[in-house]
């Protein structure tokens, strides 16, 4: 059975976000927060300099973006904020760590509060140069799945070249 949601939303914002510190940590608080869901997606894992004047230098590439929702019903959303710019990335140690927090927190939500697209026709175009408005639409439309044990290890692949163990293992 497939967990693939259509979303519909009627108004949205744009996070205007700090250091990738306080990032995480709104994108946790969001994803605990009652009547939330919390979408994540990455981005292209190359772009264009168009998508480096908005989401930073291609050297962060791939990114994580994310679209935080205020469930009416399933399927409806009365705000979304959007995340995205450089918002978070896998890249590189330290900031790898943050995007683990992130899926750590996820994890501890009820199925279906945390959502990921993931797989090479999921990836998020850059949104950080769209108005919010066309930016949530478009990753919106993106399928999503609830985050299970199962996918965040696909999800993971998408950020990075290494798998989430490979991030995390011990220096030899």
């Amino acid at each position: 059975m497939s967990h693939t949601q259509k979303l519909t939303v009627i108004q949205s914002w744009r996070y205007q976000g700090g250091n990738t510190t306080d990032n995480c940590n709104v994108l946790c608080h969001l994803a605990e927060r009652p009547g939330w869901t919390l979408r994540l997606y990455a981005s292209p894992i190359e772009g264009t300099i168009d998508d480096e004047d908005g989401s930073g230098p291609g050297t962060n590439f791939p990114l994580l973006a994310a679209l935080a929702t205020e469930d009416l019903v399933p399927g409806l959303a009365r705000f979304a904020i959007v995340f995205d710019g450089l918002l978070l990335t896998a890249v590189r140690s330290p900031r790898d760590s943050e995007i683990r927090a992130v899926l750590d927190v996820a994890m501890k939500q009820p199925n279906g509060k945390v959502r990921v697209a993931f797989g090479d026709h999921a990836r998020a175009p850059f949104t950080a140069s769209m108005d919010a408005e066309l930016a949530a639409k478009t990753l919106a439309a993106i399928p999503t799945e609830p985050l299970t044990v199962r996918n965040r290890p696909l999800f993971w692949r998408m950020l990075s070249s290494l798998t989430e163990a490979e991030h995390f293992a011990p220096s030899r």
